[in-house]
């Protein structure tokens, strides 16, 4: 079974030029591939689940195209077909292995692995090669053991994110919680607290950590109203509107436990474990049955 595989790209190590080439053994029309240093270290072949190698993209004539300090290039196999039968060579390599991939312009640039690489001054006919060196492969075992690490650095960042973006606003709070955390930018000392159930007139705006707007209904647009406690919105947004009342203003920092988790939202281009901002306008609370 042929299987893809995605790219994710970063800058990685300096390289000066791309030095001299084998022969390629051809795999398919336009894409062929050599090793110059075959070392068999650690798993290969279809025990092979994830790689990262050191990369430098070159032309014809050996000079690094972009970007040019190279970059880190990960390898996630996947069992689905692969359009550029790019997974037999890499069968093929283990730690240590270095060589190169050879494409032709027309057919590299269709490749989606590479969409975030910019190359300029190639025809359709050029020749675009990528050197590389084996720095790491695992298992499907070892992987897993690799999320899981990932995950947990993940969780740990976003916690300390958390609560570094609490104290910028309150400095007095030491030990801050995992939990909405409402900072109020104005204050009504007898206006009405919602609970679930309870309709609430609102407008919000979802902001990232950066600052940027996600989503929302602000400015001089009209306030809507919602159930408290709807689908649609993450928990936190409920709890942050519950520690408010009618007439107030207020900033709600989120946890990722309490916005969109481990999974993140793509509709609003949140990753996941993303702790976010809502800033919330509270103008009428109408209490449910």
């Amino acid at each position: 079974m042929k299987r893809s595989f995605m790219f994710f790209l970063a800058v990685g190590l300096l390289l000066s030029s791309c030095g001299p080439w084998s022969g390629y053994d051809e795999v398919a029309d336009g894409f062929g591939y050599a090793l110059d240093v075959d070392l068999d270290g650690g798993p290969e072949g279809d025990e092979a689940k994830y790689m990262v190698m050191d990369a430098w993209l070159c032309n014809s004539q050996d000079s690094i195209l972009a970007p040019t300090g190279g970059f880190s290039l990960e390898v996630l196999m996947r069992p689905t077909t692969d359009p550029y039968d790019l997974v037999h060579p890499l069968k093929h390599i283990s730690v240590g292995d270095s060589g190169s991939f050879q494409w032709e312009y027309a057919h590299f640039k269709k490749n989606p692995f590479f969409k975030n690489l910019r190359v300029d001054g190639l025809t359709t006919d050029s020749l675009v090669r990528l050197r590389f060196r084996m720095r790491e492969v695992l298992n499907a075992e070892g992987y897993a053991e690799k999320e899981q690490q990932d995950k947990r650095q993940r969780q740990s960042e976003a916690v300390d994110a958390f609560k570094m973006y609490v104290q910028l606003y309150r400095p007095d709070v030491e030990n801050v919680p995992m939990e909405p955390f409402v900072i109020k930018e104005t204050f009504v000392s007898e206006g009405q607290s919602p609970r679930y159930g309870d309709s609430v007139l609102v407008k919000y705006l979802l902001l990232d950590f950066s600052g940027k707007p996600l989503d929302g209904i602000w400015g001089t647009e009209s306030p809507v109203w919602m159930r408290m406690g709807s689908s649609g919105f993450p928990l936190g947004f409920h709890e942050g509107l519950k520690g408010m009342r009618s007439g107030e203003t207020a900033m709600v920092v989120v946890p990722y436990t309490f916005a969109w988790g481990e999974e993140g939202n793509p509709d609003l281009y949140i990753p996941p474990m993303e702790n976010v901002v809502y800033k919330l306008e509270l103008f009428e609370v109408k209490k449910g049955n």
